[in-house]
């Protein structure tokens, strides 16, 4: 994980725990930074996917995206907090192995986290990435 910036604010540091937990590639760390009302969406509406609350959201990134993809890194290039509202904005490229095929997988990624209390979970999450790059890259996760 390298950021542009080291963070020293509560959010920050929040927002990086959360990169932590995704950088684990462990659904129960995944979870466990998670509000147990969160909700995630996925950006952009082209995808067509749903809102997920945290029972959806563990049955498609635990059973469909942690086993194809290993080894997944995330670089930050920048981070933009917003104290009153609580929100951190990360934009950041991912890459990993490709479990199914044996390729490399790479994504462009804009995340907004929501965080409530003062435990830095996150109660919502929005999750941006670059869509025209995941149809290119659909033969990572099926063979």
């Amino acid at each position: 994980m390298m950021a542009s910036t080291n963070s020293t604010s509560a959010l920050g540091k929040a927002a990086l725990n959360v990169v932590a937990a995704y950088e684990s590639w462990s659904i129960d760390n995944i979870m466990n930074i998670r509000t147990p009302d969160c909700v995630t969406e996925v950006q952009p509406a082209s995808l067509a996917q749903p809102a997920m609350d945290n029972e959806t959201y563990r049955a498609f990134f635990g059973g469909s995206v942690i086993p194809r993809l290993a080894n997944w890194k995330l670089n930050i290039s920048d981070i933009v907090e917003d104290e009153k509202a609580k929100k951190v904005v990360l934009f950041a490229t991912a890459k990993a192995d490709a479990v199914v095929t044996g390729g490399a997988y790479e994504q462009q990624y804009v995340y907004t986290f929501w965080f409530e209390g003062e435990d830095g979970k996150i109660k919502r999450m929005i999750e941006w990435l670059d869509s025209a790059k995941l149809v290119e890259q659909k033969s990572v996760f099926f063979d």
